[in-house]
C-alpha cells in the first residue's frame, strides 16, 4: 500500500522526474527527501521509489547504491583492486585507435594478454607462500611444524609440497565461484530491445559503436568463457609449480610429461585471448578440464616422489621457485609492456606520427639512460635521486603538454598500477608470514650458491629470496617521494591562489546587483564594502581567497596522472636496473640495512592496515559507502578483459534505468531524469543505446556535478568524447528532447561537457557573496551542493513544466 507521502504507483501519465544518485550510494529517503518513500520497482539492492507529487510532476528516485557499498561482504572487493584496474585500463585506449580494426584487435588482445598475466602473478605468490614458507621450510624443521607434523611430513618433502598446494587451489576455486555468481547476479540482467534475445555481442574492433553497441551490456557468454580460460591458466600455474619444484627436490624422469600439459593449457589459453568478443565456450571447457588433468598429474609426481631431503633442514628456498618464479615475471612484464608497443605501433600511422616517434625515442632513451646511471653510479642511495628526479621530469614534461586527456599511455599506467599494488601487497604478505614463521634470512636458490647450513639453536631460520626482501625499497621509498613532491607542488599552487586569484572572485561577485532584502541592515556583503563586525572581520576578509583556493583545489584531480605516471615509469627503470644486475653479477643492488629494514617493516604492516580497513568497513555502513565510492568508479565496466574483477554495477543498473525509461514511455509518461556525479555515466549509458529506448520517445536530461568531460572522457576518450555529446544533444538518433548540465568551478569531480547549444549552465558558487549578520559565511558546495541549489531546482522546474506542454 502506499504510504500518505507518495502518489499512487500506477499514476504514471504526465512529466516523472527521475533522480539517480552519485558516488556513495545515497539512501532514497535522502534522495527524495522523504522518510518513507514507496518502493515501486526493483528489489532492497537496486530499486525505483516513489515520492509525492511535487509541482505538477511526479518525483522517482532510483537508488544503486546496493550495487557498490549495501552489504558488509562487499567491502572484501577491495582485495581485488589489481584486477579491477587491469579491467579498467582495457578501455583507455584514445579514441582514434578503433580507426585501425587490425592494431584496435591487437591492443585488445595485448590488454587481455596483461589481464591474464595479473592473474598467474597472483596465483604465483598465492601458491609460494603456503608452498615454499610454510610447508616446504617450516615443514621440512619438526620444531617448528609441530604443529601440523601429521599433515606436514618432515620427511617427505614431496608431500608437503603437494599440502600447501592445497591453498592456491582453494583460493583459485573461491574466485572462479565468486566470479560465476556475480555473473549470475549483475551480468545475466539484458538490456531492453524492440525483439527480446535479439541484441548481438559486442563486437571487437570490427564496428565499433561504443556504448551505442547494442550488445555493450550483454556480454555475459563471453565473460563466463573468459573466466574459464583464466581459472584454467591458474591450476596449469599450480600444477607446473609443483612437478617443478618437486623435481628439483629430488629429480625424476617423468618432469617433461607433467610439464607438457599445463604448458600447453597457458599457450592455448594466450591464443584463444585473441578471439575477443566471440565465446570460445567449448575450448576454455577442454582447457579447463585439461588443467584439472594436469594437477592430477603434478600431484602424482610430487606423491610418488622418495622420502628425504638431500639438502637437508637447513635454511633454503624451494629448488627450482626462483627460476620458475623469473620465467612468470618475465611473462607477465612482457605482456604488460607488449600495450604501450601496440599503441605506439598504431601511433606510427597517423599524420603525427613523427612526434609520437620523437616521444618515444626520448622517453625510451631517458629510461635507458636512468638504468645505465643507476649501473654506473652505484651506491646505497643514489637511486633514490635518480629515481626521484626522472619521476620529477615526467610530471614536469607532463605539464608542459597540457592537459586535453590523459597525458601518457593510460592503459599501461594503469596496468603498472595493477601490477605494482599486487606485487606490493602479495609480497609484503610473504614477509609477514615468514616472519610469523621464523627468523628471515635473505638466500638465494640453495642450487646457485644459497646458504644451507642451519644456525645452532634460536628460532627458525626462513629463507628469503633477496629479490623479494630486498626491493622492498624500491616499492616504498621511490612513491613516497614523488608523492611528497606531488603533494607540495600543489599544495603551493593551492596556497598561492587565495593571493593571486582573490581579484578574480572579487570582480565576479562585485559585478552582481545586490538582492533587495528586507532588512538590508541585517545583510553583509563579504566583497563590498562596508560595515562589518570586527569579530567577523577576518573571515569575511579571507573568504574570497577560500573560494579562490576551492576552485584550485577542483583542478588537482586532473593532475593525477602525473603522479601516476611518474611512479609506473620510475618503477619500471628500477626494476630494469635491478633484473639487469641479476642477469650479470646474480645479486640485488646494495642497500642499507637500516633502510631495507625499516621498509620491510612498512611493507608487512600494509596486510595488518588492509585488514584493519576492511574491518572497519565491514562494521560501519558509513564506511562502507566510503570505500563504495572507489568501487563506483572502477566497476562501470563489463568485465571484458579481467573477469575476475569485482563486478560490474552498470551491467544491472543501465538495463534497469532503461526499462524503467521504456515502461513510463508506455504508460504515457514523460521521463526527465534528473542525475547527479555517477549517475550521469549512467543515464547518459542508457539513453546511448536507439535499439534499447522506444520509437519517438521524448526524454529531458538534467545532469550536474558531471564527471562526463572531466574524468570520463579525459581517461575513456574512446567512449565518452564529443561525437556521443554531439548526438545526445543534435542527434540523429540518440537526442534527447532537452539537455541541461550545471556545473560549477569549485566542483573536484564535475565539470561541464562543451556540448553544441545551450547545454553548460554555470552555477555561482557560493550562490551569494551575502549573508545574514551573526551567522556563517556563505559555504563552498563543491561537488556536494548541486541538490540544495534553489537556482538549479527552478530551472528544473520550468524543463519540466515545457516537457509536460505536447
Amino acid at each position: 500500500m502506499p504510504t500518505g507521502m507518495a502518489s499512487r504507483p500506477d499514476g504514471l501519465s504526465g512529466v516523472t522526474e527521475l533522480r539517480l544518485h552519485g558516488v556513495g550510494g545515497t539512501s532514497p529517503q535522502s534522495l527524495l527527501d522523504d522518510l518513507q518513500p514507496m518502493q515501486v520497482a526493483g528489489d532492497r539492492i537496486a530499486g525505483f521509489y516513489r515520492t509525492a507529487d511535487r509541482e505538477g510532476r511526479h518525483v522517482e528516485a532510483y537508488s544503486w547504491g546496493g550495487l557498490t557499498s549495501g552489504s558488509a561482504w562487499r567491502v572484501l572487493w577491495l582485495v581485488l583492486l589489481p584486477f579491477a584496474l587491469a579491467n579498467l585500463a582495457a578501455r583507455m585506449f584514445p579514441s582514434w585507435l578503433p580507426e585501425r580494426p587490425v592494431r584496435f584487435r591487437l591492443f585488445l588482445w595485448a590488454a587481455r594478454l596483461a589481464s591474464f598475466g595479473l592473474t598467474l602473478n597472483f596465483v604465483l605468490l598465492a601458491a609460494a607462500i603456503p608452498i615454499d614458507y610454510v610447508a616446504y621450510q617450516c615443514g621440512g624443521v619438526p620444531s617448528c611444524a609441530r604443529w601440523a607434523s601429521w599433515l606436514l611430513p618432515p620427511g617427505l618433502p614431496g608431500v608437503r609440497i603437494l599440502v600447501g598446494a592445497v591453498v592456491p587451489l582453494l583460493v583459485i576455486a573461491l574466485l572462479y565461484v565468486l566470479a560465476s555468481t556475480t555473473q549470475n547476479r549483475y551480468d545475466q540482467v539484458k538490456p531492453p530491445a524492440p525483439v527480446p534475445g535479439k541484441e548481438r555481442p559486442e563486437q571487437d574492433g570490427r564496428a565499433f559503436l561504443g556504448l551505442s553497441d547494442p550488445g555493450f551490456w550483454n556480454g555475459v557468454a563471453y565473460t563466463r568463457s573468459l573466466t574459464r580460460l583464466h581459472v584454467a591458466g591458474s591450476l596449469a600455474l599450480v600444477a607446473a609449480l609443483v612437478a617443478w619444484t618437486a623435481h628439483g627436490v629430488r629429480p625424476t624422469p617423468w618432469l617433461p610429461i607433467a610439464m607438457a600439459l599445463p604448458v600447453a593449457v597457458v599457450v592455448l589459453a594466450v591464443g584463444a585471448l585473441f578471439a575477443g568478443a566471440r565465446p570460445v565456450t567449448w575450448l576454455s571447457w577442454l582447457l579447463l578440464g585439461s588443467a584439472a588433468s594436469a594437477v592430477v598429474v603434478s600431484a602424482l609426481l610430487a606423491v610418488a616422489q622418495p622420502p628425504g631431503d638431500p639438502l637437508g633442514p637447513g635454511p633454503h628456498e624451494l629448488p627450482g621457485l626462483q627460476a620458475f618464479a623469473g620465467w612468470v615475471y618475465g611473462g607477465v612484464f612482457g605482456a604488460i609492456f607488449l600495450v604501450p608497443l601496440t599503441l605506439v605501433a598504431a601511433a606510427c600511422t597517423r599524420k603525427d606520427w613523427p612526434g609520437v616517434g620523437w616521444r618515444t625515442v626520448l622517453g625510451g632513451g631517458a629510461a635507458a639512460g636512468a638504468v645505465v646511471l643507476l649501473t654506473v653510479w652505484e651506491a646505497d642511495y643514489r637511486w633514490v635521486c635518480v629515481g626521484a628526479g626522472l619521476g620529477v621530469v615526467i610530471a614536469l614534461v607532463g605539464i608542459v603538454r597540457g592537459r586535453d586527456g590523459f597525458r601518457w599511455a593510460a592503459p599501461f599506467v594503469v596496468l603498472g598500477l595493477a601490477a605494482a599494488a599486487l606485487n606490493t601487497v602479495m609480497l609484503a604478505t610473504l614477509l609477514l608470514v615468514a616472519e610469523g614463521l621464523g627468523a628471515v634470512r635473505p638466500c638465494d636458490d640453495p642450487y646457485r650458491g644459497g646458504c644451507l647450513p642451519a644456525p645452532a639453536g634460536g628460532e627458525t631460520p626462513i629463507a628469503v629470496l633477496p629479490m623479494m626482501r630486498n626491493a622492498t625499497p624500491y616499492l616504498i621509498v621511490v612513491p613516497v617521494l614523488l608523492l611528497i613532491c606531488f603533494l607540495l607542488y600543489e599544495g603551493t599552487r593551492w596556497l598561492l591562489s587565495g593571493w593571486t586569484d582573490r581579484h578574480e572572485v572579487l570582480t565576479e561577485y562585485g559585478e552582481k546587483s545586490a538582492p533587495a532584502e528586507p532588512h538590508p541592515e541585517w545583510w553583509v556583503s563579504t566583497v563590498c564594502d562596508g560595515q562589518v563586525p570586527g569579530w567577523q572581520e577576518r573571515l569575511v576578509r579571507a573568504w574570497p581567497g577560500r573560494v579562490a583556493r576551492a576552485r584550485r583545489l577542483a583542478r588537482v584531480p586532473r593532475d593525477l596522472d602525473l603522479l601516476l605516471t611518474s611512479i609506473v615509469v620510475v618503477g619500471a627503470v628500477l626494476f630494469a636496473w635491478i633484473q639487469s644486475r641479476l642477469w650479470l653479477s646474480g645479486r640485488t643492488p646494495a642497500n642499507a640495512d637500516w633502510l631495507t629494514s625499516v621498509c620491510a617493516g612498512i611493507a608487512m604492516a600494509l596486510p595488518v592496515v588492509m585488514l584493519w580497513l576492511l574491518r572497519q568497513g565491514w562494521r560501519d555502513e558509513r564506511n562502507r559507502r566510503t570505500i563504495g565510492v572507489l568501487w563506483d568508479v572502477a566497476t562501470f565496466w563489463p568485465r571484458h578483459s579481467h573477469p575476475l574483477a569485482p563486478p560490474s554495477y552498470a551491467e544491472r543498473a543501465v538495463p534497469d534505468v532503461q526499462r524503467r525509461l521504456w515502461w513510463l514511455h508506455d504508460n504515457g509518461g514523460v521521463p526527465l531524469v534528473a542525475a547527479h556525479s555517477q549517475g550521469t555515466i549512467i543515464a547518459v549509458a542508457a539513453l546511448a543505446q536507439p535499439r534499447s529506448r522506444p520509437e519517438r520517445d521524448r526524454v529531458t536530461l538534467v545532469t550536474f556535478g558531471s564527471p562526463l568531460r572531466t574524468l570520463y572522457a579525459w581517461a575513456f576518450p574512446a567512449y565518452f568524447n564529443d561525437a556521443l555529446f554531439r548526438r545526445l544533444a543534435d542527434g540523429p538518433d540518440i537526442k534527447v528532447a532537452c539537455w541541461r548540465n550545471f556545473w560549477c568551478r569549485t566542483d573536484y569531480i564535475g565539470g561541464p561537457v562543451s556540448a553544441p547549444g545551450p547545454v553548460d549552465v554555470e552555477l555561482a558558487d557560493p550562490p551569494t557573496d551575502r549573508f545574514l549578520y551573526g551567522q556563517p559565511l556563505p559555504k563552498v558546495g563543491a561537488h556536494t551542493g548541486f541538490w540544495e541549489d534553489k537556482e538549479m531546482r527552478r530551472q528544473i522546474t520550468m524543463l519540466a513544466r515545457r516537457a509536460g506542454t505536447p
